[in-house]
């Protein structure tokens, strides 16, 4: 579970990376919400690595016909290894495991990242 959470956080923190680092613009100053319109599954990540949405324990026969066994959650001696279950989230009506989202971002964001243009700017309105 503490491979998993440190995952969703490593992960969710891409968008301050890609902002700050790459772009050198301060996160305060951009578009809110642009990010996650770039990466609706990078909004699901965000969301459970913030708690405002929750992973639940499902047998991997419940998850997407897309998603492989997720081996990251069944390894020897975890506590899903023997009944099957894993961490899972209702992404797009279907059950995707959570380690998979973070992997399915990480592909779509390594793939486009470098064509991406710099975030846009908040409009700062004035009196």
């Amino acid at each position: 579970m503490a491979s998993l959470f440190a995952m969703l956080l490593a992960t969710s923190h891409v968008a301050d990376w890609f902002i700050q680092v790459d772009h050198g613009v301060d996160l305060a100053s951009v578009e809110e919400g642009w990010f996650a319109r770039q990466f609706p599954i990078w909004d699901e990540i965000r969301k459970l690595a913030n708690g405002l949405k929750h992973a639940k324990r499902v047998h991997v026969d419940r998850l997407s016909h897309e998603d492989p066994v997720p081996s990251l959650d069944l390894s020897w001696g975890h506590n899903g290894f023997w009944n099957g279950e894993t961490w899972a989230v209702e992404w797009n009506s279907e059950w995707r495991a959570v380690s998979r989202l973070c992997e399915l971002f990480l592909g779509d964001f390594e793939a486009r990242s470098s064509e991406m243009p710099s975030p846009p700017l908040r409009v700062r309105r004035t009196l």
